[in-house]
């Protein structure tokens, strides 16, 4: 049990002139009860006496007990209640807190180097820029913690609970991240050179925009179905962040899932142009001035030009996945293959050069003879218009199969 009271603790603040003249490194403080509630009973205690004034351990920005600054080097705080603590730029390296209730505390700045956080519960705490350099986190709760630009390298964060948790420009070489959840978690920035991510329990939803990536192992079934930028429609980010994973994903040699990210690329690109949208992500690109009249020459070049690169994109999409999916080129092939034949019969239909009628069959087999030009027969078509449709099929034949073996090189030369 702590070795001071709730009590002796404000007074020593109050003492030494304020928490950053603070000294207890080495003290044991466990369990003791510094919560937020707690304070506000010692706050109402103290201004029966003082009703002007505000006491030196009070922090008017968490209204919980003010620690910023004090020194608490390997002092033992485990299952202590600081929830709503401010401990901003406050020394705490070596410290034991392990379960202690740091929830919506704020360690901005503080030193936590070598601290122990095993099961300490930091649900919603402030970590902005502070220094777990090697701090043991295993199991922690940081659930929508904010740990923008925190020196967490070397840190173990096995089992860590950072879900929702905001790591922009957060600093994780050598971090371990063994079965930690970080389901929804903000990584924009966050630098993940060469991080072991394979063992990571969860990412789906995690945002990835700006992230730094060199090598670092990850698998594609990690990310779920879309990452967070994708799931909130910032189709722009979303881009970005496809073509940083796909890269990851290539250096690493998973050309799979480098596909994948490939794909969604371009999935985000296609919604940029969108005609409803292209005006956010390009206006300023295209000098399209805001408020520009649709009687303008200005207005019609911009929106016919994305709307046509917004169709392109739909129809390189569904044709061969931007060069990813040959099954589908082989299933458009198989389009043409059969509804040619009902082009020909509603455009004059075919004639043997006998004059004896044609047949279903016959129209297969005409229609596979224009594809492939293999086939040889004596159909003809009756009509100029089925002798057009006959070099129409005849060039997409063409296209198709030049089109198939680009998307299967792609795929071959990967695999």
């Amino acid at each position: 049990m702590s070795e001071y009271t709730r009590e002796e603790i404000l007074k020593m603040i109050e003492e030494v002139g304020g928490p950053q003249n603070l000294d207890l490194s080495g003290q044991d403080l466990s369990g003791i009860d510094l919560s937020k509630e707690a304070i506000a009973k010692e706050l109402e205690k103290y201004r029966q006496n003082n009703p002007d004034q505000t006491p030196l351990w009070f922090s008017d920005e968490t209204e919980g007990i003010d620690l910023h600054g004090a020194i608490l080097k390997k002092a033992n705080l485990s299952e202590a209640h600081l929830e709503g603590v401010f401990l901003w730029e406050a020394h705490l390296e070596g410290a034991f807190l392990g379960e202690a209730h740091l929830g919506g505390a704020v360690l901005g700045w503080a030193r936590l180097e070598g601290a122990d956080l095993g099961w300490a519960h930091l649900e919603g705490a402030h970590l902005g820029w502070a220094h777990l350099e090697r701090a043991f986190l295993r199991l922690a709760h940081l659930e929508g913690a904010f740990l923008g630009w925190a020196h967490l390298e070397e840190a173990h964060l096995w089992q860590a609970h950072l879900e929702g948790a905001d790591l922009l420009g957060a600093h994780l070489k050598g971090a371990m991240l063994r079965e930690a959840n970080l389901k929804e978690a903000i990584l924009r920035g966050a630098h993940l050179e060469k991080v072991d991510l394979y063992d990571v329990a969860n990412l789906a939803g995690a945002y990835f925009y700006g992230v730094f990536l060199d090598q670092t192992r990850m698998k594609r079934e990690q990310l779920g179905d879309r990452i967070g930028e994708d799931i909130h429609k910032e189709y722009y980010q979303a881009k970005e962040a496809y073509l940083l994973l796909k890269n990851n994903f290539n250096q690493l040699g998973r050309y799979d899932d480098a596909s994948w990210a490939y794909v969604k690329e371009r999935q985000m690109e296609k919604m940029t142009h969108h005609p409803k949208l292209a005006h956010i992500y390009y206006a300023k690109i295209e000098r399209l001035p805001e408020g520009t009249s649709p009687k303008s020459w200005t207005w019609w070049r911009f929106y016919v030009k994305y709307t046509l690169k917004w169709l392109w994109d739909w129809i390189i999409e569904l044709l061969c996945g931007y060069g990813e999916r040959p099954g589908r080129v082989l299933g458009a092939m198989l389009v043409v293959l059969i509804l040619a034949p009902f082009a020909y019969s509603l455009l004059g239909g075919l004639s043997h050069t006998n004059g004896r009628a044609a047949t279903a069959l016959d129209y297969l087999v005409y229609s596979f003879d224009a594809f492939t030009r293999i086939v040889g027969t004596d159909l003809l078509p009756l009509t100029m218009w089925g002798h057009l449709v006959t070099g129409l099929e005849a060039f997409l034949a063409i296209l198709l199969a030049s089109l198939f073996v680009y998307t299967l090189g792609r795929r071959i030369s990967r695999s």
